[in-house]
């Protein structure tokens, strides 16, 4: 792709948040190639990838689960578009980290209006669910989620990855509108002032 064809496209940095061990390099690596891999390998500093559609050019950021990584991790939040919460349908304690992820992501933001996409990974084994249907649609009805979207995948099968993958071109092409709302309300003000 040329350099000029890129230029023109809406960059969008996605950075994906949870605990260790919940899948979010699976998820991107599966995203990114549509490949599953079996190895598990903590990550301990971010990962960047970059994902191309005809209009946008996504840059996720893998960042680690443990939290002795957070002040380093930091650093990489600043300026995020979207912050996808990935929990484990399996991992109940991953379920309630969600709150404490949500909360360290928005410590670093100057922008306090960010958008969340929560991510529940493993629907391939829904007979292992520890997370019921009913607390994620508890903790959707929360007004700190009030713009935020949920979304049930699997790495392993692939399940609903292209949806998720909607849903983020979805969000992100919503926020450049409120945000160009945003540019025009502030300029028309001026004007009238």
């Amino acid at each position: 792709m040329s350099a000029e064809k890129r230029s023109k496209k809406i960059i969008k940095k996605v950075v994906f948040m949870g605990p260790q061990g919940v899948g979010k390099t699976t998820l991107i690596q599966r995203l990114m190639d549509d490949q599953f891999g079996e190895d598990y390998q903590p990550t301990v500093s971010p990962q960047f990838s970059v994902y191309e559609t005809k209009t946008h050019v996504f840059q996720f950021w893998d960042t680690s689960g443990n939290q002795m990584f957070q002040s380093f991790t930091q650093y990489y939040l600043r300026g995020a578009d979207l912050c996808v919460l990935v929990y484990n349908i399996v991992d109940l304690f991953s379920y309630y980290d969600l709150s404490l992820w949500r909360d360290f992501y928005l410590s670093v933001q100057a922008n306090k209006t960010c958008q969340f996409l929560i991510v529940a990974t493993k629907a391939d084994v829904d007979k292992l669910r520890a997370v019921e249907q009913t607390k994620i649609k508890y903790l959707m009805k929360q007004p700190q989620y009030k713009q935020s979207y949920y979304i049930e995948v699997s790495s392993k099968t692939g399940y609903k990855i292209k949806n998720m993958m909607k849903l983020i071109l979805m969000m992100c092409q919503r926020q450049a509108n409120n945000d160009q709302y945003s540019a025009n309300h502030v300029a028309n003000s001026t004007i009238k002032a």
